[in-house]
């Protein structure tokens, strides 16, 4: 007793959330969809009497045909009825259209609103969420919502004027058939109610399991180059082979539940009219109604029979919608622990950063500090090197001063304001980095210098040309990309994969140039370059930190030579700060010992 008690609460809050879900998806459809989706349904109603009538013109060609006399009706009936099928043609096509057009409306507003609250979402949302998962909640779950509120809706109203239309043109047949032929329509309806709460769970399930193997998939493709070195293309092979293994019992069970659904479905249909041939024949003999009119009964209920399937259909295929709209809606609530927008500006800056007493662990690994207690300041103009052991926390100092994330504990300070305070969209734009490995865009050299210019709103055509060549220039990347054939306009490839290692780190050094930023942060910039790109870049890096706050993280001795202060980081903490020369000259020093692993 108390576990029905308990599965009839569950049912009803499942209906409850159900219809919040579809109330708030209803919301994304504009006024404008609301309009095209109007004079889609009147051209549908021109449809739907089409089909309606179509029994019963059969109905009386066949009647007409024991009277041979009265050709003249005949011919009437036949223009009659292609006028009819010609106008009943132009509906289907205009619904069609419309309901397509309003489906393609709402699904962009979806999929900009979704996109929108992705990039808003701070950086530890990224660490344990796939891409390949985001990427099926744009696609996938957002074309569903967009049917459920348009095509869905289109078929409602369709099946539901079949299937009361029908009706009504069977009981004006025969009342006593018809009664007969609809008892079996509580049986659909109801079957068709368990069908779609157990197809919205499934739904969910299995989207998961695609998001998962789609992840792994496109992890493997983006680095094929290491799966080929490593000659693990076969093994790779039999992985996914596993992976698509591994969701069979619940497309098994999936599959199942559709066959059972629709095979019941064409069961009961097929046998509520072979009951009615059977009994109209028996009427028929007794001449209660003519052979023309047993036929378009049986057509009509053929109609009513695909109206009532076609509405349980329906209503499964919303339900797994619903489960989209979860998975959408799941990411349009969520709140990201930094706020992009929310925050002070500031008018101008100095370029002081002070890390005062940080803790840090990421959180996809609460439990393991990165960070314990670091406490370094880095002044106006200065440049401050980071070194160090790897792992040691280099990285993620600098991470934390973009904002990208938060302090576990202790707060950064820039100017002597707690960063925290400051809108963290603000805050970047006056610091430009530099990675050891930088990412540029499958776009035109000329867009990913852009991509740093200030205002964001402003398009690549609004851009100064010349201020994009000048910061090639500054960046000693004009000589190359001058000698390209298509210049400023040559595709650099998939993640800047058709430029070398040293052009890459020129146009993001020029990338940063345009950015003009107060604040800079290089990270390994020069680590892994030849002799000779490697001197051009440094060049480029010199240009570039005149009068900036900079930031350097490395482990080359004439790098960190050439830095006005050092600070030793191991183990999350700052063990060691100093000039060069004072701590080289201490010879039991951590920097002294690391110095002597460390490159030239």
């Amino acid at each position: 007793m108390a576990q029905e008690e308990g599965g009839e609460v569950e049912r009803r809050s499942e209906e409850k959330t159900n219809k919040q879900l579809f109330l708030r998806l209803l919301n994304f459809i504009s006024n404008d969809d609301k309009k095209t989706l109007a004079i889609a349904c009147i051209a549908m109603s021109l449809t739907s009497v089409n089909n309606l009538a179509f029994p019963k013109i059969i109905s009386n060609l066949i009647d007409s045909m024991s009277n041979s006399s009265n050709t003249q009706a005949k011919r009437k009936l036949v223009v009659s009825s292609l006028i009819m099928f010609a106008v009943g043609a132009v509906g289907s096509w205009l619904r069609t259209y419309l309901f397509t057009i309003a489906s393609d409306s709402v699904s962009k507003r979806l999929r900009v609103e979704l996109f929108k609250a992705i990039l808003k979402q701070e950086s530890g949302f990224f660490d344990q969420t796939p891409v390949q998962d985001m990427q099926c909640r744009m696609t996938d779950d957002v074309q569903a919502m967009a049917n459920a509120t348009t095509s869905n809706f289109a078929k409602v109203y369709r099946y539901t004027n079949s299937a009361l239309g029908g009706s009504i043109m069977l009981f004006s047949i025969s009342p006593r058939l018809t009664v007969a032929t609809l008892g079996v329509v509580p049986l659909v309806g109801v079957t068709g109610m368990l069908y779609g709460m157990r197809a919205k769970k499934m739904s969910k399930k299995m989207k998961e399991n695609i998001s998962r193997i789609a992840s792994s998939v496109d992890e493997k493709l983006a680095n094929i180059r290491t799966v080929r070195l490593f000659s693990m293309e076969d093994y790779e092979g039999e992985e996914y082979a596993n992976l698509l293994n591994s969701t069979q019992e619940d497309v098994k069970h999936a599959a199942h539940a559709e066959g059972l659904f629709l095979g019941g479905l064409a069961f009961g249909g097929f046998t509520s009219l072979l009951g009615v041939l059977y009994y109209g024949g028996t009427l028929v003999e007794r001449n209660l109604i003519t052979v023309g009119a047993l036929t378009s009964f049986a057509m009509y209920s053929a109609t009513v029979g695909l109206g009532f399937s076609g509405l349980s259909q329906v209503y499964a295929e919303t339900l797994k919608a619903l489960s989209s709209a979860q998975r959408v809606f799941e990411i349009l609530d969520r709140k990201p622990s930094v706020n992009q927008d929310d925050g002070r500006v500031l008018d101008s800056i100095e370029g002081n950063i002070e890390v005062c007493n940080v803790c840090f662990a990421y959180p996809s690994r609460p439990d393991a500090l990165v960070l314990s207690g670091v406490t370094i300041q880095l002044h106006k103009g200065e440049t401050l090197a980071l070194t160090g052991p790897s792992g040691g926390g280099k990285s993620t100092i600098a991470a934390l001063i973009t904002r990208l994330y938060e302090p576990s504990s202790g707060k950064i300070l820039l100017d002597g304001i707690n960063m925290s305070t400051l809108s963290a969209s603000w805050i970047r734009k006056q610091i430009a980095v530099v990675n050891q490995d930088p990412i540029l865009f499958s776009d035109t050299i000329e867009a990913n210098i852009a991509y740093g210019r200030p205002h964001a709103k402003r398009s690549i055509s609004e851009f100064a040309t010349v201020d994009i060549q000048d910061a090639a220039r500054r960046a000693n990347a004009l000589s190359f990309i001058v000698d390209l054939p298509d210049g400023f306009q040559t595709q650099v490839g998939e993640r800047g994969s058709l430029l070398s290692g040293g052009q890459r780190q020129r146009i993001a050094i020029a990338r940063a140039m345009i950015r003009d930023p107060k604040i800079l942060i290089l990270d390994e910039a020069t680590s892994a370059l030849d002799n000779a790109s490697e001197q051009l870049v440094k060049e480029a890096l010199e240009r570039l930190m005149e009068g900036r706050s900079t930031l350097l993280i490395a482990h080359r001795t004439s790098t960190l030579a050439g830095s006005q202060r050092i600070a030793v980081i191991d183990g999350g903490r700052i063990v060691e700060e100093g000039h060069y020369d004072d701590l080289i000259s201490k010879r039991d020093s951590i920097f002294s010992h690391l110095i002597q692993s460390l490159p030239c």
